[in-house]
């Protein structure tokens, strides 16, 4: 007799109003909310339970623009949204409200990187540039200790009696 294959319990069931854009939906484990985009301009944050938590509906964009990244936060507290116009948004993870937006421009040369507090510098439009799409987001964690402030370096092997 062959073991039956392993099966998820289904939690619970809901019913989009539009289809969604499955292939963005993005999992916060902290808080156990899942979004995904709902329609090409909005962002849907939902309970394990089904219950709407809440909506990101930014500002409109340029008429055709779609979401192109979407991505939590590895501690849950922001959101990002990334639109095939060049804009993203980052959104407080428990209420939805804008936290930054901005846009990139550019051709892309060198580094160019998104935070919560981006430089104005270097940020003049281009002539006859294209407009970029956002097509993914990263969070970096940084890390010190006391040694790092005693000049003493992270992470490397300490002699005894140190």
């Amino acid at each position: 007799m062959q073991p039956s294959p392993p099966t998820l319990p289904l939690f619970s069931s809901s019913v989009l109003p539009n289809p969604s854009l499955s292939d963005l939906a993005t999992y916060n484990t902290p808080h156990n909310l899942l979004a995904l985009p709902t329609s090409t301009t909005e962002v849907s944050v939902f309970r394990l339970s089904g219950q709407i938590a809440f909506v990101i509906r930014p500002k409109p964009r340029s008429e055709d623009a779609a979401i192109t990244a979407l991505q939590w936060k590895p501690d849950g507290s922001a959101i990002a949204v990334g639109w095939s116009d060049g804009g993203y948004g980052i959104y407080d993870g428990g209420t939805g409200r804008v936290v930054s937006e901005g846009r990139v421009r550019g051709e892309g040369h060198g580094e160019w990187r998104l935070d919560l507090h981006p430089s104005a510098e270097g940020d003049e439009e281009e002539e006859g540039a294209e407009e970029r799409a956002v097509r993914s987001f990263g969070w970096e964690v940084h890390v010190s200790d006391d040694r790092s402030r005693k000049g003493k370096p992270l992470g490397g092997l300490l002699e005894e009696g140190e």
